[in-house]
């Protein structure tokens, strides 16, 4: 067989995601993963303006350059809510095809949970137990309850990191109290249907996909708190851990989280609601001590699905 290098471009509200991949007879080696936060959601999510355009377009440009540099072969870019919300998105759309003759195809909230779902299947091992998946993304936020065989309910809610950060904490103090409380209070409200499923399937487990939950794991190794390291692909956050780095997170100010080592600087504005979505949701699983964090999410769920379509296990 002959040798046949593949990519998935996953742009995201905050940021982009790229995965150059071998394919080989027994499935696929990663050869190249890249990230660049380019922040499409500053400001809100209904247009793409210059500023945002140039951002994009100087990523994309880099990840064509190593995906030639790769000689990629076959490749497939989805976009997701940053993309879904901006009434200027189909002439972004046209301006990447010219320039980079990329096809954007852009996902709904079901389908993006559905490639979660594939990615984190990856890396953690879900068993035959029901898990609560979570992956906080800058526009939407998915949830799926599954387990290594099928999903039984999930959903997708445009209350991601970027949305929450611009509603409710948009200035570099320390969150406010009433901004807190409002915020906790239109989480709630915005996830009934996530709390009635929560309540029909009883999932055994958390899993946080990539984003958010890796500046966690990143967070809680700055403030020396200790978490066993599970495996290559996966890790493990216990409760009290989580707890303190929150509090952190509600108390500090803007610059006193961009001074963490470790914590991404362009996600330390977005932590404090992130942690409090993350909260929230932990106090419907009364049961649950620990948060499993996978390092796959949708872009390997992209890849795996390409293993498939080409008859090879990733």
């Amino acid at each position: 067989m002959v040798e046949e290098k593949v990519a998935v471009l996953d742009l995201g509200t905050n940021s982009y995601h790229l995965l150059i991949a071998k394919v080989e007879p027994h499935g696929f080696e990663e050869l190249v993963k890249r990230k660049e936060f380019v922040r499409m959601g500053a400001g809100g999510l209904t247009v793409i303006d210059e500023e945002k355009f140039s951002r994009a377009m100087n990523t994309l440009g880099r990840f064509k350059k190593l995906m030639d540099e790769y000689g990629v072969t076959r490749s497939k870019v989805y976009a997701t809510e940053g993309m879904r919300k901006a009434s200027n998105s189909q002439d972004f759309i046209n301006e990447i095809k010219k320039l980079f003759n990329f096809d954007i195809e852009i996902i709904d909230g079901l389908r993006e949970a559905e490639l979660i779902y594939k990615g984190v299947r990856e890396a953690v091992p879900l068993n035959g137990q029901k898990k609560l998946l979570m992956d906080i993304g800058g526009g939407s936020c998915e949830f799926i309850i599954a387990n290594d065989e099928e999903i039984f309910w999930k959903n997708s809610f445009p209350i991601g990191a970027a949305v929450l950060k611009n509603k409710f904490h948009d200035y570099p103090e320390a969150i406010f109290p009433p901004d807190y409380k409002n915020l906790v209070n239109f989480l709630d409200v915005h996830l009934q249907e996530l709390w009635q499923a929560i309540a029909e399937h009883k999932p055994k487990a958390l899993v946080g996909a990539s984003g958010s939950f890796m500046s966690l794991v990143n967070l809680q190794r700055s403030i020396n708190t200790l978490y066993p390291i599970m495996e290559e692909k996966s890790e493990l956050v216990n409760l009290s851990g989580f707890k303190h780095a929150h509090l952190l997170m509600l108390k500090s100010t803007l610059d006193e989280r961009l001074s963490i080592p470790d914590l991404e600087s362009a996600r330390a504005p977005m932590m404090p609601v992130a942690t409090t979505l993350i909260s929230l949701v932990l106090s419907k699983l009364p049961k649950i001590r620990s948060i499993t964090v996978s390092h796959y999410a949708m872009k390997e769920g992209m890849m795996a699905e390409m293993a498939k379509e080409l008859e090879f296990t990733f």
